[in-house]
């Protein structure tokens, strides 16, 4: 089991364990005296329709399985979602009815109302709070809620810089609002890569993505290696999709890093966790080299060192570098695949 499904299962395990509390709690406050009902079946009523909804919203919608829902129309969107919430709901609840020996006539009148609007609600905070933990990573949602980064602490980390090619003719070519969709489109390819090698998307700068890695997980079995090469393959294999959409597929650049890196939140209305360092600023300028050399992977010797190639690939040493505000050359390697090499 790869790293994001871990993470999602765990997910899907204590909400699933929540819901069940809270149908607990819901049943004896309101129905303590009411003829069929009981604890055990409210508990039971609760995971269900809390794991349910959970489940549909971890490996359905966030899959993409599920893009031609996340990616309509916000009104659209919410609409959608919400019968499909209901459903599943009030499908749970004839589950849960059956399983308990009664009839599904039951679910009905003022009581079947109350349920459903409860049970929504309840089931919209726990996806609201399934897509913060997309919208900023779910590390970090969980860094920021137990404060974790609250005292800046220096960090080993992995740092990729992954970089659009040509974007800005093409932006020119297609425009700016079909070129934002393509981007959107272009970086939801690399949920899946960096989820599965336990990485994680810091940020978005412009058509630039940075991913993040603690050292010891992004070197351990080359992860961060592997996610470049998942990413590679993934675009690879939409390519007649973004061509036949866009008339143009995506290309990238990489740049690879290791080092100390001094991580802290930051922000008063906006509050978020920063990596700062001569790491960061090192692998953006690997990336401006592999720019100007035509290089599609670049890592450094300081990240080279500390793990096992692929057997597919193969490194290649380029002249030592001088960058921009550092005094010592950087010894920096073309990776490629084997069978690519003179």
């Amino acid at each position: 089991m790869n790293s994001r499904n871990r993470t999602e299962l765990s997910w899907l395990i204590v909400i699933t364990l929540v819901a069940g509390v809270i149908g607990l709690g819901y049943t004896m406050v309101l129905y303590s005296d009411y003829p069929g009902s009981s604890p055990p079946r409210g508990f039971f009523t609760g995971m269900l329709i809390g794991g349910s909804v959970t489940a549909f919203e971890l490996f359905y919608s966030g899959r993409p399985i599920g893009r031609w829902l996340v990616h309509r129309p916000f009104p659209q969107y919410l609409l959608l979602k919400t019968v499909i919430m209901l459903a599943i709901i009030y499908l749970s609840m004839i589950i849960s009815t059956v399983l308990f020996g009664h009839s599904p006539a039951s679910l009905k009148g003022t009581e079947l109302v109350i349920d459903l609007v409860f049970s929504l609600f309840v089931s919209l905070v726990f996806v609201f709070v399934i897509s913060v933990g997309r919208l900023l990573g779910t590390r970090t949602l969980q860094q920021l809620l137990t404060g974790q980064y609250h005292t800046p602490r220096l960090e080993q980390r992995v740092i990729l810089f992954a970089d659009l090619k040509d974007s800005t003719a093409l932006a020119e070519r297609i425009g700016d609002s079909a070129f934002l969709s393509y981007l959107s489109a272009v970086f939801s390819e690399f949920v899946e890569p960096v989820g599965n090698s336990g990485g994680e998307i810091y940020r978005y700068v412009g058509d630039s993505v940075i991913v993040t890695w603690p050292l010891e997980r992004g070197t351990e079995k080359a992860r961060c290696l592997a996610c470049v090469r998942d990413i590679l393959a993934t675009l690879e294999r939409r390519r007649p999709h973004f061509e036949n959409r866009y008339e143009a597929a995506p290309e990238f650049r990489f740049a690879l890093h290791a080092g100390p890196v001094m991580v802290g939140e930051i922000g008063d209305l906006k509050r978020e966790i920063v990596y700062l360092g001569d790491t960061v600023n090192t692998t953006a300028r690997i990336e401006g080299v592999a720019k100007g050399a035509g290089k599609d992977i670049l890592i450094s010797n300081d990240l080279l060192a500390r793990l096992t190639l692929p057997d597919d690939m193969t490194a290649v040493a380029l002249e030592n570098v001088s960058l921009k505000g550092k005094t010592n050359l950087l010894k920096l390697f073309a990776l490629t695949p084997k069978d690519a090499v003179a």
